[in-house]
């Protein structure tokens, strides 16, 4: 079978290329950090690396799908579920030296789960690659917040309307910030109301949305 896996450097190298075009994934956590398995490519299929990372993984569950990368968020569409998926792959990049927040996002484009930190540190290799990019080249940074602004709003849709107005507002103001050319504030936007969502009752009254 092809070895598809890819650590440290080589993540880093696939990272890049998710921020033009989404590159397929594959995710065996195994029994902790030292036996994750992740696979990536920009060519083969998600099924031919999930295949992989079934029998070449240490543990019983893996995901795979189709990942994108906008600033510091990963975003994977699965097309198959497992528990804890964002937690698990974040933690196994951050044993991999490559700092990003995960979304696990399904075939529809719903957020299932994710890990974001507000703070969480600059990358200098990846921060150098996108300061190296030109004007033409964030073009796919911009598709991969508008297709996370799109899940975002699928998902506050399914929300009784107390609940969803607040975020709402709030994200067509993000969308609003976009639109303008302030990926970076619309990325921040994102990635603090992605968090509040995830903590949204499914009645009742929703807390105060952030401003973006």
């Amino acid at each position: 079978m092809a070895d598809f896996r890819v650590q440290g450097d080589e993540i880093k190298r696939l990272v890049k290329i998710a921020k033009k075009a989404p590159v397929a994934l594959a995710f065996n956590p195994g029994g902790g950090e030292e036996d994750g398995y992740l696979a990536m490519h920009k060519v083969k299929s998600p099924e031919i690396l999930g295949k992989e990372a079934k029998s070449e993984g240490e543990g019983g569950k893996f995901t795979f799908g189709m990942a994108a990368v906008a600033g510091k968020v990963l975003s994977l569409t699965c097309q198959r579920d497992l528990p804890g998926a964002a937690k698990k792959l974040k933690k196994y990049l951050k044993s991999q030296k490559v700092v990003l927040n995960v979304v696990i996002l399904d075939a529809e484009g719903n957020v299932l789960e994710s890990d974001i930190e507000e703070d969480l540190p600059d990358d200098p290799e990846l921060a150098e690659a996108e300061e190296g990019e030109g004007e033409g080249e964030g073009e796919g940074d911009g598709a991969a917040l508008r297709q996370r602004i799109e899940a975002l709003r699928r998902q506050l849709a399914a929300l009784p309307p107390a609940a969803a107005a607040g975020p709402l507002a709030a994200l067509e103001k993000i969308g609003a910030l976009l639109d303008g050319g302030e990926a970076e504030r619309a990325e921040s936007g994102l990635d603090k109301l992605a968090a509040l969502i995830a903590r949204l009752p499914q009645d009742g009254a929703p807390p105060a949305a952030p401003p973006p």
